[in-house]
């Protein structure tokens, strides 16, 4: 059953959905992971029908009821203290203790290529495993006395040919055919302190340095960090950068304002060709009126080259404004429309649902998170709570889909 039938049934018995929710037990025995909205499975399990349209039969069986289209991945505390992975499976309730590993789970990604193979770090080592966590690998660590001092940002290029990481200040590539790893950036004389996705063609590759974003291209090994012609200051930072969905842009949307000795940090929509070369589509913070910025977030380009994101007008500074879903042309402005009566406050960017339906993010309240939504963009569908109470989420990692 798809996603919007399932929100549908949600929509028509919302009156019945309580916001007093019961601890989840997951499998495990874990209550991490956050309290789940067991309220919305029930109600659509209750209301759940079979798709065949033919008379049922005896030998017929009811198609699970899902909410989410894919699974999705996070990093919580588990009941001991150390952060792992879970797996929120697509009823939008059952919650599944992916790792237990005796360190933190910092980073993760999962793969579209390999049925939802997992590579995660922790300890010092980059690991591969299954869906559920079983086979785990150690595929690289850190070794005594040498240059390295972390393993992180692993990221799966779209074939699932290749895992980039960072081992110590430098971009590793292992090769799951050969099962050995290679240097691709580092002796450059450059720190790389972080990984951004693959572009969806595979063929560039985001990563960060000390000030600034750069987009790396694998077949020729070159380099071209993001360029500002407005702006004399070269040591930007945007956290996060996304890519469009045709490999051609990279956007960039970040409404946490201020300065830093990391550099500036501009609020605003911002869109990149893969030369580095940039554009600003929307204006953050103006000069000669800090006080008064846009902020946007969760930028997505549909099939048209338009645009959906998550928007607050220009406004006196709040340390955590209310953001509205927007549509607009390419250019961020022209015939701009709010898609949904609600407004939103977030601490980073959401996830986007594959077919750009919808999108999770991570609610805040008081500086901590609060809940998690499933927020679709047709506002006749309602929002779902799929957790309640997010605060154990780490939410400055990612959320990834999986299987």
């Amino acid at each position: 059953m798809c996603i919007l039938i399932a929100i549908l049934f949600v929509s028509a018995c919302s009156g019945a959905i309580g916001t007093n929710m019961p601890d989840f037990t997951t499998p495990t025995g874990d209550q991490s992971g956050g309290k789940v909205a067991t309220m919305v499975a029930e109600t659509l399990t209750a209301m759940a029908v079979n798709v065949n349209t033919s008379a049922p039969t005896a030998t017929s069986t009811p198609e699970p009821v899902t909410v989410l289209p894919q699974t999705l991945y996070y990093l919580a505390v588990d009941s001991t203290g150390i952060v792992q992975l879970f797996r929120l499976d697509r009823d939008g309730v059952t919650i599944k203790k992916v790792t237990s590993e005796q360190y933190d789970v910092y980073d993760f990604d999962v793969s579209s290529a390999h049925g939802g193979k997992i590579v995660f770090d922790t300890g010092g080592q980059l690991i591969l495993c299954d869906p559920d966590g079983a086979n785990r690998m150690v595929i690289d660590n850190i070794q005594p006395n040498s240059h390295q001092y972390y393993v992180a940002y692993p990221h799966w290029s779209p074939d699932g040919k290749i895992i980039a990481y960072l081992s110590g200040m430098q971009v590793h590539f292992y090769d799951l055919v050969s099962k050995t790893s290679t240097l691709a950036l580092g002796n450059d004389g450059v720190d790389y302190i972080s990984i951004g996705d693959f572009s969806p063609d595979g063929k560039d590759l985001i990563v960060g340095t000390t000030n600034n974003k750069a987009i790396y291209n694998i077949s020729t090994a070159t380099i071209s960090f993001l360029k500002f012609p407005e702006f004399s200051k070269q040591t930007f930072k945007f956290s996060p950068v996304t890519w469009s969905k045709d490999s051609r842009y990279v956007y960039a949307a970040d409404w946490m304002n201020g300065g830093s000795g990391e550099g500036l940090r501009l609020s605003g929509l911002w869109r990149f060709d893969t030369d580095g070369i940039g554009l600003q589509l929307i204006a953050g913070i103006t000069v000669g009126a800090p006080s008064n910025p846009s902020f946007i977030s969760t930028p997505f380009q549909e099939p048209d080259g338009s645009l959906v994101y998550l928007y607050s007008p220009p406004a006196p500074q709040s340390p955590k404004p209310q953001l509205s879903l927007v549509h607009s042309d390419a250019d961020g402005v022209t015939n701009r429309t709010v898609l949904r009566p609600e407004t939103f406050k977030l601490d980073n960017s959401g996830l986007w649902m594959p077919d750009g339906k919808g999108f999770i993010i991570l609610q805040v309240d008081d500086f901590a998170f609060s809940s998690m939504l499933l927020v679709p963009v047709d506002q006749s569908l309602p929002v779902i709570t799929l957790m309640n109470d997010a605060r154990s989420v780490v939410g400055w990692q990612p959320l990834r889909w999986g299987p």
